[in-house]
C-alpha cells in the first residue's frame, strides 16, 4: 500500500523548490499586480483577453467613489505585469452599465454589456467601430444581458444571454451579421432565462450552457445546436433544472466536462462538476457526487484542465464537508486532490459587500494561470479582482537542471535516506507546501549518501531542499503517512 501511495504522489506533479530560482504550483505570482493608477478596488471584473505579449484587455465595472471620471470604468488594458496602459482609451457611450464579456477576432475586440450598448466592436487602441450597430431598439425596453460571445470563422457573432422581445421573456441565443445587425436566418430559441455559455465543437455544432432551452422545457442546463441554431435532438443529458456555467471537452476522449449546477434523474441534489458522454448521457466513471456548498448555491463557475488535473474555481467554501476557498484541484476521474487543494491560496475581501468572493474565470498564459473574480484581495495580496498563479508544472525545468536526488523510503516516517549524484556537504531545509520552513540542518562530511532524522510531522506532502557549498540545489517531495 505504501508503495502504491508513493507512486500516486509521484504522478501528481513535479514540484519545484521554493527558492528564488523556482516557484510552487498554484501559488501567487507576486511579480504581477494590477495597478489602476493607484486607485483602490471597487467594482467587478467580468472577463479578460490575454494578448500574445502577455498584456490583458479586461472588462467589468471599475469605479472609484471619489474619482469616477478620472479613468476608464468598463474596459481597460494592462501590461504583462498588471500596470494600467493609459494609451488605451475605451470611451463607454453610456453610464450606469458594465461589460460582461470580451472576445477577439481579426484584431478587433467584441464587448458584451449588461444593457447598453449590448454588443459593440472596438479597435486595438480602444476606439469604437461605429460601423458595427447592435439593434438595441429591437428588444423590449432595450433590455439586454450579454453572457457570452463567440465569433465564427465567417465573421458572424453568436451571442448568449437574455434579449427580451416582450414582457414575458426573450431570446436566449442570437446571431449577428458582420455589421452587428440581427441575422434573421438563425433559429432563435425562446427562453425566459439567461443562457450562460457557448462552446464551439469541431464539427461546427455548439454546446450551450444555461437554464432552459425553450418555454416548454425541451432542454435544460446544457444542450447542443446545429450551426443554424436548431436543436440537435441526438444530445440530451435529461437535466431538469439549474444552470451550467462553463464547458470544455476532455483531450483525447472528447467527453464533455461541465460545471455549474444540474439536477439529473436519481440525483439526491444538484450536481456541480459532471462529465458527459458525447450524446449527453452521464459518464458514470467520473465522480460526479462531489458536494459544493458554503455559499448560497455553492456553484463552481470555471475550470482548467492542466497536467492531468482539473483546477476548479467558483463560489464555494466547502467541498464534501471540508473547507476550501473558491479554488480546488481534482484528478481526471473527478476525485478531489485533498493534499494539493488544502495548500492553495484563496480569495478574501476588504469590502463588506463582497462577503461571498467568487473566481469567475481561469485562463492559461504559458506556464501561468490568471484567475479573476469578485474579490479585492487574494490571500491578503491586493488584487483588483485579478491575480496570476504559477501553473501545476511550475519550476519543472529548474528542478530537472538542478541534478538528481533520491529520497527513500518515501512515504517516510522518522528517518529519510538521501542519495545524490556527487558527494556534497551543505545544508538542508524541510518546508510545508505553503513554503513555511519547518526544520533545517547541516550535511557533513561531503559524501553521496546522507541520513536525516525528521521531527514529528502531520501526514501530508512536504519539500526537502538541499543546498551544497558549491551552489548546487536539489529538491524532492516527501510523503509523510
Amino acid at each position: 500500500m505504501k508503495v502504491l501511495k508513493a507512486l500516486y504522489f509521484s504522478t501528481i506533479f513535479l514540484i519545484s523548490s521554493l527558492t528564488s530560482f523556482a516557484q510552487s504550483p498554484l501559488q501567487l505570482d507576486t511579480t504581477f499586480r494590477v495597478d489602476m493608477n493607484g486607485q483602490p478596488y471597487l467594482g467587478n471584473l467580468g472577463d479578460y483577453w490575454i494578448e500574445e505579449d502577455g498584456s490583458i484587455i479586461m472588462v467589468g465595472s471599475f469605479e472609484h467613489k471619489y474619482y469616477q471620471d478620472d479613468y476608464p470604468r468598463v474596459c481597460v488594458k494592462l501590461d504583462g505585469l498588471g500596470k494600467l496602459d493609459t494609451q488605451f482609451q475605451y470611451q463607454h457611450p453610456y453610464s450606469g452599465t458594465w461589460a460582461t464579456k470580451i472576445a477577439h477576432h481579426n484584431g478587433m475586440y467584441y464587448l458584451g454589456h449588461y444593457s447598453h450598448p449590448g454588443v459593440n466592436r472596438i479597435y486595438p487602441d480602444g476606439t469604437i467601430d461605429t460601423s458595427f450597430r447592435f439593434p438595441m431598439d429591437s428588444f423590449w425596453l432595450g433590455s439586454v444581458q450579454v453572457s457570452d460571445i463567440h465569433i465564427r470563422a465567417d465573421g458572424k457573432v453568436l451571442v448568449s444571454g437574455l434579449f427580451n422581445i416582450n414582457a414575458s421573456g426573450g431570446y436566449g441565443l442570437i446571431q449577428l451579421n458582420q455589421d452587428g445587425s440581427l441575422d434573421t436566418t438563425f433559429y432563435y430559441s425562446f427562453v425566459d432565462k439567461t443562457q450562460s455559455y457557448i462552446f464551439p465543437l469541431s464539427d461546427g455544432k455548439y454546446l450551450i450552457g444555461g437554464v432552459k432551452f425553450d418555454m416548454h422545457n425541451t432542454r435544460q442546463s446544457i444542450w447542443r445546436i446545429h450551426p443554424d441554431g436548431r436543436l440537435d435532438s441526438s444530445f440530451n443529458c435529461y437535466s431538469s433544472q439549474n444552470n451550467i456555467k462553463y464547458i470544455d471537452t476532455v483531450p483525447e476522449s472528447g467527453k464533455i466536462l461541465c460545471c455549474g449546477s444540474m439536477l439529473l434523474p436519481g440525483s439526491p441534489y444538484p450536481l456541480k462538476l459532471v462529465r458527459l458522454e458525447k450524446n449527453g448521457s452521464i459518464d458514470s466513471s467520473f465522480n460526479f457526487l462531489n458536494h459544493f456548498d458554503g455559499i448560497p448555491g455553492g456553484i463552481p463557475a470555471s475550470f482548467l484542465i492542466e497536467d492531468n488535473r482539473i483546477i476548479v474555481g467558483g463560489g464555494y467554501r466547502y467541498i464534501n464537508g471540508r473547507k476550501y476557498n473558491s479554488l480546488a484541484v481534482f484528478d481526471t476521474l473527478g476525485n478531489l486532490d485533498t493534499l494539493l487543494s488544502a495548500n492553495l491560496p484563496g480569495p478574501d475581501t476588504l469590502n463588506p459587500w463582497y462577503s461571498h468572493p467568487w473566481i469567475f474565470h481561469l485562463k492559461r498564459y504559458g506556464s501561468k494561470i490568471l484567475a479573476n473574480g469578485g474579490f479585492s484581495t487574494f490571500s491578503g495580496f491586493p488584487s483588483f479582482g485579478l491575480v496570476r498563479l504559477h501553473g501545476l508544472t511550475a519550476g519543472l525545468n529548474e528542478v530537472e537542471k538542478s541534478g538528481s536526488m533520491h529520497c527513500f523510503p518515501n512515504p517516510v516516517s522518522g528517518e529519510v535516506n538521501i542519495r545524490v549524484e556527487q558527494a556534497l556537504s551543505g545544508t538542508y531545509r524541510l518546508l510545508d507546501m505553503s513554503g513555511r520552513l519547518l526544520y533545517s540542518g547541516v550535511l557533513y562530511p561531503a559524501q553521496k549518501h546522507h541520513r536525516i532524522s525528521l521531527p514529528t510531522l502531520a501526514p501530508g506532502l512536504y519539500l526537502l531542499q538541499l543546498s551544497s557549498k558549491d551552489g548546487k540545489e536539489y529538491c524532492e517531495k516527501l510523503v509523510v503517512d
